[in-house]
């Protein structure tokens, strides 16, 4: 169970993500990305027991991936993962969903493949939904190849 974040930091969390939105919209990428780092900070210690921990965590890695900074992409799944702490089939679906798009958008199209099949088993297209379509897309063509 994760701590409730006390309500004047979720304020903060909240003013330095808009902020970093803001600075995205109009093309300044590392003053968002300092702003996304900044947001994490003031999470009080340890942060990964709070639960805007879970929610930065998936806002954080969602950005750097579509900013293209694979590293701290990388980075942030970590925190993701130890906010969610032991993953339930959920939210280890969630998090493998996660790392396929980190690992398309490095180039590392077999391994995104990989944890995209494992899921695509069961659950088929929904897997993509609310995605960019370039994951569905890649999935299915190398369904087609590998065939």
């Amino acid at each position: 169970m994760s701590k409730t974040t006390p309500p004047d930091i979720a304020d903060a969390i909240n003013k330095a993500l808009g902020e970093s939105d803001a600075a995205w919209k109009c093309g300044k990428v590392e003053k968002a990305a300092d702003l996304m780092e900044k947001a994490w900070e003031l999470l009080p210690l340890p942060r990964e027991e709070y639960d805007w921990a879970q929610i930065l965590g998936n806002i954080g890695t969602e950005f750097f991936r579509d900013a293209k900074m694979i590293t701290k992409a990388d980075e942030w799944l970590t925190r993701l993962r130890k906010a969610y702490g032991a993953p339930s089939e959920t939210t280890g679906e969630t998090i493998d969903l996660l790392e396929a798009t980190i690992r398309f958008e490095a180039g590392d199209f077999d391994r995104s493949f990989a944890l995209f099949h494992k899921h695509f088993k069961e659950w088929k297209n929904r897997i993509f939904e609310g995605e960019n379509p370039k994951y569905k897309k890649f999935y299915h063509a190398e369904v087609a190849r590998r065939k």
